[in-house]
């Protein structure tokens, strides 16, 4: 089984993809464990599992579903009046899919 190295720009390239900072001064010691992981993964692939069944659960446990219970509300004007914001019946929070910060 061959050691798995990492290049700093095959580094550079899956920190920018899991959107991590990672300043040079971690990078080496970063380099080193990511490939040790990747060496324990690799030994693992390497597993004869021909005679072990599939698993897609261990804990024997089915879906259960709940029927869906209608209970009394909340009146809308006590949501109001315990809203920082409010406008024409509706409760106004700040946007979160947006950089504006006009609420």
């Amino acid at each position: 089984m061959a050691k798995l190295d990492l290049t700093q720009e095959e580094l550079q390239h899956l920190a920018v993809l899991a959107n991590l900072p990672l300043p040079d001064i971690q990078a080496q010691t970063a380099s080193a464990q990511l490939s040790a992981i990747l060496d324990f993964v690799s030994q693992l692939n390497q597993v004869d599992t021909a005679a072990v069944d599939p698993t897609a659960e261990v804990h024997g446990l089915k879906n259960i579903s709940v029927p869906d219970q209608v209970n009394e509300c909340l009146p809308q004007s006590s949501v109001l009046d315990s809203a920082a914001k409010q406008q024409a019946g509706y409760v106004i929070v700040k946007g979160i899919f947006t950089d504006k910060s006009d609420v």
